[in-house]
């Protein structure tokens, strides 16, 4: 969304700590220092995303807050393990369910 991108280097344009990036993630260069992630993800591309930050970058990544659709959330949050990333998700980070968003 490059229009809500726009905004967000505006109003964080003085912060130092805060980097706003537009892009496919999965063709970003993770930093190679702590960092956090505010982010809507893609349902399609959901489990890229989780699996680059998870192994490409363990050590220096920090958390954040991920918007996800409901289907690969009830994946995340299902008494059922999937597979074994669900497994390594739930046993290296803690992960909340915070908010339903509404259609």
């Amino acid at each position: 969304d490059t229009a809500l991108v726009e905004h967000l280097r505006k109003l964080f344009s003085d912060a130092r700590n805060v980097q706003v990036v537009g892009c496919d993630f999965r063709n970003f260069a993770v930093p190679k220092f702590p960092f956090k992630v505010v982010s809507s993800i893609p349902y399609g591309i959901t489990s890229d995303i989780f699996k680059i930050l998870m192994f490409e970058s363990l050590e220096n990544f920090l958390g954040g807050s991920i918007v996800l659709q409901l289907e690969p959330t009830q994946k995340l949050f299902s008494r059922k393990l999937y597979n074994p990333y669900t497994v390594f998700y739930h046993t290296f980070f803690d992960l909340k369910l915070v908010y339903e968003v509404g259609p």
